[in-house]
């Protein structure tokens, strides 16, 4: 017989968390635990660089230590971490309106990086049900009329 090993971290509730950054409108980037579990960082990753390829819309962050050029340090929150972006988001119009955007996140082992395609992101879940209830009333208001 072979075994599968279940880790709970991957799963929230009863479904799978698939590896992401979100990005709030304050410019705080998190990265979850599927994430950095990806990019096999652990506590010892520290900082990240900063990367953005305006043409493909995708942010690349690489694992650094604080005496790095340009590092943006990595605070520990529970299993997540988190960054300060909000200089980085300004300067490439990255700063979403809503509360917070959700980005799916994959792993680049030729430049050891996390990438994530910003031009597929989403609303989080909150955020994209109010917009679609909204969007709901819209559509029945201009019925009605």
């Amino acid at each position: 017989m072979q075994f599968e090993q279940f880790s709970p971290e991957d799963f929230v509730g009863y479904r799978q968390v698939p590896p992401r950054i979100r990005i709030n409108s304050l410019g705080t980037l998190t990265i979850n635990a599927t994430g950095l579990r990806l990019a096999g960082w652990g506590d010892q990753t520290e900082a990240v660089l900063l990367s953005f390829d305006p043409t493909r819309q995708v942010i690349g962050l690489q694992a650094a230590t604080l005496d790095t050029p340009d590092a943006i340090p990595l605070r520990k929150q529970n299993r997540t971490k988190t960054c300060g972006v909000s200089a980085f988001c300004k300067k490439y119009g990255l700063l979403p309106p809503e509360r917070s955007i959700n980005i799916e996140l994959e792993y680049n082992s030729e430049v050891e990086m996390l990438l994530a395609n910003y031009g597929n992101h989403r609303a989080s879940t909150r955020k994209a049900k109010e917009l679609a209830a909204a969007a709901a009333k819209q559509e029945t208001e201009s019925e009605t009329v």
